[in-house]
């Protein structure tokens, strides 16, 4: 939207974990699981490609498993319109973004998010990042999709040439990249799953990460309730701090104090 002669970009506000928080916690997610995990969020990108826009920052921080179990692709802060051809900007993080972005006028389009979904998979699944483009334009072979888990020949081709060091050579878009890993909507029932599984590892994240915060608003909350107790306790108690005690003759000596118990509460 504009206002004010200004540009604004309006986003959902989410809470949940990144796939890199969930992958760092967690270890490496199988292949099923996370195919039909990023599924949505690949249909979502053909949206955004027809659209003539490149994302450019796709990675594990910039995709959150919401508590619900879904994925959502976030940060479009660095998304440029592809129609254009080229870009002087350059938007790099490493391990994630192809040879393309580290030029001044690379030329971006589609496969350049086809390359960071790529190694965004890689990671997942074997909880490493990938070596940089740079290394891969000396040296096509440094990375090495063989000894991944989970995957079929097929997808192991596929993903190597989602990650190929040139663009040309490289899948061009999103959905030849689907066809080649045979991702297809999951079942509902499966998606289910996939989503419950995910929504318990987010629950307990959230729960970790919220105690401190929740303690210490208890704490702030019942702090004047437990000071007033504690005040009227110690009243009561010097009270009784001076009681007749016998002195040895059978009768009522002078007075001398009593214990006083002390309340010790910890906040």
């Amino acid at each position: 939207m504009e206002e004010n002669e200004t540009a604004y970009i309006i986003m959902e506000y989410l809470r949940g974990e990144t796939l890199a928080s969930l992958i760092a916690r967690s270890g490496p997610m199988k292949a099923e699981t996370l195919l039909n995990l990023l599924t949505p969020v690949m249909k979502a990108l053909e949206d955004v490609h027809k659209a003539n826009m490149v994302h450019r920052d796709i990675s594990p921080d910039n995709i959150m498993i919401a508590p619900d179990g879904k994925a959502k692709l976030l940060d479009f802060g660095a998304a440029r319109d592809s129609s254009n051809g080229n870009t002087t900007e350059t938007v790099v993080k490493h391990g994630f973004a192809p040879f393309e972005q580290y030029q001044n006028k690379g030329e971006l389009g589609p496969w350049t998010d086809v390359y960071a979904l790529c190694a965004t998979i890689y990671y997942c699944l074997t909880g490493k990042i990938p070596v940089e483009a740079l290394t891969l334009i000396t040296n096509p072979d440094a990375l090495d999709w063989s000894g991944v888990p989970g995957l079929t020949d097929g997808q192991r081709e596929a993903l190597t040439k989602g990650m190929a060091a040139t663009h040309k050579t490289r899948t061009q878009s999103v959905g030849e990249l689907m066809k080649g890993l045979c991702v297809k909507q999951a079942p509902q029932s499966q998606q289910e799953e996939v989503r419950r599984e995910l929504r318990v590892r987010v629950e307990q994240e959230l729960r970790t990460e919220l105690r401190p915060q929740v303690e210490r608003a208890l704490r702030a909350e019942l702090r004047p309730q437990i000071e007033h107790a504690l005040r009227q306790e110690l009243l009561r108690q010097s009270a009784r701090t001076e009681k007749t005690v016998p002195d040895g003759s059978g009768k009522p000596g002078g007075k001398k104090p009593g214990a006083v118990k002390i309340l010790a509460i910890i906040l």
